[in-house]
């Protein structure tokens, strides 16, 4: 993994519901950047979609099913 999706998985694990507008604006990127670095986490294994498109979040293997 890169440096900037280990970032990325870091700040995934602290605020697990926290969105995409958001990363882009924590790591000064647009939207599009953001969901790039999301679907190759998600096409490597690493990451998985849960729930809905709105109001859906992303797990990794972090998670232990606590809310």
């Amino acid at each position: 993994m890169t440096t900037k999706q280990i970032a990325l998985m870091n700040l995934l694990k602290k605020h697990p519901m926290i969105s995409r507008k958001e990363i882009a604006e924590k790591f000064g990127v647009n939207e599009s950047a953001v969901q790039k670095r999301l679907d190759s986490l998600k096409k490597k294994g690493v990451l998985r979609r849960v729930g809905p498109d709105k109001g859906g979040r992303v797990e990794g293997p972090w998670f232990d099913g606590t809310p």
